[in-house]
C-alpha cells in the first residue's frame, strides 16, 4: 500500500522541455488558472462542487482566497479513500497556490501510511519548517498530530507539505507553494 501512495502523491517531474516542476495531479501545477484546472479535471472525469454562485463563477470565495472544491465518489489516493480535494487560488490573480486532500476514514488509518509514503518520497520531515496556510487556519490547538516538509522548488519558492489530524480525528494533506 505504501508504494501505491508514493506513486499517487504529488511530486517533482521533468517536463517535455526538460524543466523540473512540482505536479499535483493530472499535470496540474502551481500557478495555473482556475480555468486550466477545471479543464484538466473535467477531462479526467471530475466535476467541481457547484456552489450555485450568483455570478456564475466556478470559484467559491472563502473570504481569503478562491477555491474549487471536488467531492467525487470513489476517489482515492493510492488506495486511501478521499472525501474531497480542493484547489485554492490567490485573490489578486486567481492562480493556484495551494491544494489539499481530506480523508473520511479514521485518522490513524490514513495518517501513518501517508506519513511513511511522504518520508519515502521526500526524505525525513522538516522539523520546525514552514507551515501551509491551510494548516495554520486550523489552529495548532485543534490538531492532534502534525508532520511537515519544506522542499526547495526553485530559486524563489518552497513547496510546503503538511499532514495533520484534527481534534475531530479528520486527516488532511496539503501542498502549498510559498515565496522564499
Amino acid at each position: 500500500m505504501i508504494q501505491d501512495i508514493v506513486t499517487a502523491l504529488p511530486g517533482f517531474v521533468k517536463t517535455a522541455e526538460g524543466e523540473t516542476c512540482f505536479t499535483l495531479r493530472h499535470g496540474i501545477r502551481f500557478g495555473m488558472t482556475s480555468g486550466e484546472v477545471i479543464r484538466i479535471e473535467r477531462k479526467n472525469g471530475f466535476q467541481y462542487k457547484d456552489y450555485d454562485m450568483d455570478d456564475g463563477e466556478a470559484l467559491y470565495d472563502s473570504g481569503y482566497n478562491y477555491q474549487l472544491n471536488y467531492q467525487p465518489p470513489g476517489a482515492n489516493l493510492g488506495g486511501l479513500k478521499l472525501n474531497r480535494f480542493e484547489y485554492d487560488f490567490t485573490r489578486h490573480d486567481k492562480t493556484l497556490y495551494q491544494f489539499y486532500y481530506g480523508f473520511p476514514m479514521p485518522s490513524g488509518e490514513c495518517y501513518f501510511p501517508i506519513s511513511n509514503a511522504l518520508e519515502k518520497k521526500f526524505g525525513p520531515a522538516t522539523p520546525d519548517g514552514r507551515i501551509s496556510e491551510k494548516f495554520s487556519s486550523v489552529g495548532k490547538d485543534r490538531v492532534n498530530a502534525h508532520v511537515g516538509w519544506t522542499l526547495p522548488d526553485d530559486e524563489s519558492y518552497f513547496i510546503v507539505i503538511d499532514l495533520w489530524i484534527t481534534f475531530m480525528e479528520v486527516c488532511y494533506l496539503s501542498f502549498q507553494r510559498q515565496l522564499i
